[in-house]
């Protein structure tokens, strides 16, 4: 079978299958609708928030699937809570990413997308 002898390669690393595939494009389907919404402000209101949780958990389902083949753990759910590798790479991802979010509202002057950074700290 060609996909095992993919998975014995040394440098494969598992990242899209075709759930993470839908999912990244349903991200873009709706990233494309927002965009094209924005003359529209005031219709769907909630919609740029469902986007960013979308994305979100596309980002982290892809970060954990690499992190469990790396670190040799079952993409569970009870082998990915237990580990404490895993719960180190999403504290320091997700520091990261909440303190880029928090500095670049600070910068253009947004205080919803800061209070966003500081629930995610």
């Amino acid at each position: 079978c060609l996909d095992a002898q993919i998975t014995t390669l040394s440098g494969y690393i598992p990242v899209f299958n075709l759930a993470d595939l839908i999912a990244i494009l349903s991200v873009t389907i709706a990233s494309v609708c927002m965009w094209q919404m924005r003359t529209h402000p005031h219709t769907y209101p909630i919609y740029p928030i469902l986007c960013v949780l979308a994305a979100f958990s596309v980002f982290n389902s892809m970060l954990l699937k690499v992190a469990g083949h790396i670190l040799h753990l079952p993409y569970l759910s009870p082998a990915m809570f237990d580990s404490v590798e895993i719960q180190t790479i999403l504290t320091i991802v997700w520091t990261l990413l909440a303190m880029s979010i928090m500095i670049s509202a600070s910068r253009r002057q947004v205080r919803s997308l800061w209070f966003l950074g500081a629930a995610l700290l």
